[in-house]
């Protein structure tokens, strides 16, 4: 039982003794708000931040560039442009989001504190070059692979029940993020100038049955737990979300190594957690604490508490190389947000609108020319930026009659990238260093929620109805990380 559910434990402990039967009528409420309730929609981290320090650098226009580990995500068919047998990144990042629902009729509703997430990075990639293999199968050499991981360190050990589903809450960081993120991908080199990939995303959901007993005759102040048993019978699946991916470079002479094309399919991505039925029964124990066999039933529940949604999502993106050092990228990202399903598994109200994103990248690399100390050792440097706008897929709405039942808070996001880049070493060993810093700002809007009589109840509003709410905010992450090539 989270701290929210406390509150709803309180309101009702707190009750005077001559409403005990009061409590025991609404206790069934409180096991509804303990356990049947939506968890946030923040979900995979590298959709929002990024899948690499370069990609997030430039803006995650990556789909036509692809050419480091990270292609593991943004298209598998890049990891073929490895040049290097194998490729090691390991790197840190850490996010915080600002956001704010400002409620001005009533100040003590405010939201303004969101959870961090700061974690490791990883990410491999080989385009299986091996010299011995490549002498037996020489057909060997056209097939490359990749992997990525972040680990949301603060989610480890520990566990988030998310807000009730009769809250207010924003569909990004209103959480933390997902403890880890993975993808895993290969690609194959049809031609010089076709490429094609496959990856997964493997991803958990779990599935519980809930049996819950209340005695009656054990509501009283020398019972701690107030005669509440509850049992959890739960497992878990791992599925995993497909990736697919092309890479086309025209086969024209002094073009192909200029112009790429590129085309991207992620999967959907819904996880559940705790999915399943609430058997719940009220009764009375003996003087041992034990139920006896007669109790009252109530009808059974379905408890649906959905950890993150990612939409399936299709990219297509250009980069040009006008002369040399110099990466220009552009990608036009469609999500397909209008199959989202809230937590009742039902489309919200007004539903969700897909959206199209549009992104830019640069990179500028050069050789510095350094003749002397360390700096000489630096043999290119790398500047990066990038910019995309990103909107809501959350459609606004106005007070009427009919009561709404999507009070998720979204907002259009302008999001600007920068990165450093420093390569060591020799061509047959190289050593890079990166950092990025990426600032998500959400545009201000004023829209209204809908507080119904439970909600009103637990945050002591005096009735419940429509309530004007401004929304703001923004968020920061930074980074940085160590590659070895050889």
């Amino acid at each position: 039982m989270g701290v929210r559910d406390f509150a709803v434990y309180r309101v009702l402990k707190d009750l005077p003794m001559r409403f005990k039967a009061i409590r025991v009528l609404l206790l069934p409420l409180a096991v509804l708000c303990a356990f049947g309730r939506a968890s946030a929609q923040t979900g995979m981290f590298f959709d929002e931040f990024g899948a690499g320090f370069k990609s997030a650098s430039m803006g995650q226009a990556f789909t036509a560039v692809a050419d480091d580990h990270s292609a593991a995500y943004y298209n598998p068919a890049g990891l073929t442009q490895t040049e290097k047998i194998f490729e090691f990144t390991a790197g840190y990042i850490y996010a915080k989001p600002r956001l704010r629902a400002d409620y001005p009729e009533n100040p003590s509703l405010n939201l303004s504190d969101q959870a961090s997430s700061h974690g490791l990075y990883l990410g491999i990639a080989s385009n299986l070059d091996f010299s011995e293999t490549i002498r037996v199968y020489p057909w060997f050499r056209r097939f490359a692979f990749g992997f990525i991981l972040w680990a949301n360190l603060p989610e480890f050990g520990q566990y988030h029940s998310g807000p009730t589903a009769i809250k207010p809450h924003f569909l990004r960081h209103d959480m933390s993020f997902q403890a880890l993120s993975i993808s895993i991908s290969a690609a194959v080199e049809i031609t010089r100038w076709l490429s094609v990939g496959g990856g997964v995303i493997p991803s958990v959901t779990s599935a519980a049955e809930e049996d819950v007993f209340q005695a009656v005759n054990k509501i009283n102040e020398d019972d701690p737990v107030r005669g509440l048993r509850l049992s959890i019978h739960q497992t878990a699946t791992v599925f995993v979300v497909p990736i697919l991916g092309i890479l086309i470079r025209p086969p024209v002479e002094g073009v192909r190594d200029r112009v790429a094309v590129g085309v991207c399919f992620r999967g959907e991505n819904e996880q559940n957690h705790g999915k399943g039925v609430i058997r719940q029964d009220i009764g009375t124990e003996d003087e041992y604490g034990e139920p006896l066999p007669v109790a009252l039933p109530y009808p059974d529940h379905y408890n649906i508490n959905l950890v993150s949604y990612i939409p399936w999502q299709l990219t297509g993106g250009v980069s040009a190389k006008p002369f040399e050092g110099l990466t220009l990228a552009y990608d036009m990202t469609f999500k397909r947000y209008s199959e989202y399903r809230t937590y009742l598994e039902l489309p919200p109200d007004p539903p969700f609108q897909d959206t199209y994103t549009h992104r830019f990248g640069v990179e500028y690399a050069f050789d510095p020319g350094f003749t002397s100390g360390f700096a000489r050792r630096i043999r290119r440097i790398g500047l990066r930026g990038g910019y995309y706008y990103e909107p809501t897929p959350v459609q606004q709405w106005e007070p009427s009659e009919q009561e709404p039942n999507n009070n998720i808070y979204g907002s259009d996001q302008d999001v600007f990238s920068a990165g450093l880049s420093l390569i060591l070493g020799q061509e047959k060993g190289e050593h890079e260093f990166e950092m990025y810093f990426r600032y998500h700002h959400f545009r201000g809007l004023s829209r209204y929620a809908y507080f119904d009589s439970v909600y009103a109840f637990m945050s002591g509003l005096e009735e419940p109805g429509y309530k004007r709410v401004d929304i703001s905010g923004y968020v920061w992450a930074i980074g940085g990380s160590y590659t070895l090539r050889f």
